[in-house]
């Protein structure tokens, strides 16, 4: 005998089944219970600090927590706790939205006290916890890695360097051993900058030195570090006009012409060293030009010469086509 639901079942029934065959009659008894409540979206996977670890005078801290897929409809309420309230308080709960993977609430620490905490959420039976520590040993450090960038001969530089975790901004620098290379100087305080200050300027030779900077930050916490900058020589240098025909000019008309270096170390200086230039132009020294009022039609060719201070020298070949 085969029974069916006709409707559905939302709390467990109990029924008594009877029926009689060939004059006998018999009876069962039949419980149905209904499905388990769909469980939460997601369970609760992890809670973290950031950060972790803080120094006394810091008060507040933030905690994220994670779950293992979107919390259900209605959001997910969270029990909190701190298993030192004298180190760290946080809310009684917090509530996840609905459809977020993450959720985050902050936690409050006293400025005063070292020590640890214990920072646990609860969420359907799973608990995930995360320590705090507070300590009254400085985190103030300079983070940039040494040696800094290499600097090369004769192009501008500026090499950063940042210092992390100090109490207040901005922070001061001062250059406390050793030298920059020639032609850059240390900037300390000049950037302006809260956490950062840099060496900068236009290197003159090549060397490499190296210099201790300290930095300090508003409550008086100090941090120094030694760094190596070594300068390169200078890129070689080149004419960088791409074409060695100049533009065409007109008898009688006034001309000018740019020639552009590339690399080397400047001021330069520019010559004609070979070929006829049309009559009338002249090669400018600096800022490298060709210029002047042709006086005659035709097309000349000639060579150019770049000089820079470094001792460096580049030639090339141009031609001017001059119409009548």
């Amino acid at each position: 005998m085969n029974f069916v639901a006709t409707s559905p079942v939302t709390a467990t029934t109990t029924a008594v089944i009877s029926g009689t065959y060939n004059g006998v009659t018999g009876t069962a008894t039949i419980t149905v219970t209904p499905p388990p409540p769909p469980q939460p979206g997601g369970a609760l996977d992890s809670l973290t600090l950031s950060p972790s670890t803080v120094q006394t005078g810091t008060t507040s801290t933030s905690a994220t927590l994670t779950f293992t897929s979107l919390t259900p409809t209605g959001g997910a309420t969270v029990s909190l706790a701190s298993s030192n309230t004298s180190i760290a308080t946080v809310p009684a709960s917090v509530t996840v939205p609905a459809n977020s993977s993450t959720g985050a609430f902050p936690v409050s620490i006293d400025a005063s006290v070292e020590g640890t905490a214990t920072i646990s959420a609860t969420y359907d039976g799973v608990t995930r916890s995360a320590v705090l520590t507070v300590t009254s040993q400085t985190l103030f450090r300079i983070i940039t890695s040494s040696p800094l960038p290499n600097a090369r001969v004769g192009e501008n530089h500026a090499g950063f360097i940042e210092a992390c975790c100090g109490q207040g901004t901005p922070y001061r620098w001062s250059l406390v051993n050793g030298t920059v290379p020639d032609g850059l100087r240390f900037a300390g305080n000049d950037l302006r900058l809260s956490r950062t200050t840099a060496v900068t300027g236009v290197p003159t030779r090549v060397q490499t030195t190296t210099f201790t900077v300290r930095a300090r930050d508003q409550a008086g916490n100090s941090a120094t570090k030694t760094f190596t900058l070594t300068v390169d020589p200078a890129s070689p240098l080149v004419i960088t006009n791409g074409t060695d025909q100049l533009r065409d000019g007109t008898v009688g008309v006034a001309y000018e012409a740019s020639l552009f270096p590339g690399g080397g170390v400047p001021p330069y200086g520019w010559s004609h060293v070979a070929g006829t230039l049309p009559p009338g132009l002249r090669v400018q020294a600096s800022p490298g030009r060709v210029l002047g009022t042709p006086t005659t039609a035709g097309t000349f060719t000639f060579t150019a010469r770049v000089d820079d201070s470094s001792g460096q020298s580049a030639t090339q070949q141009f031609t001017i086509r001059i119409l009548p």
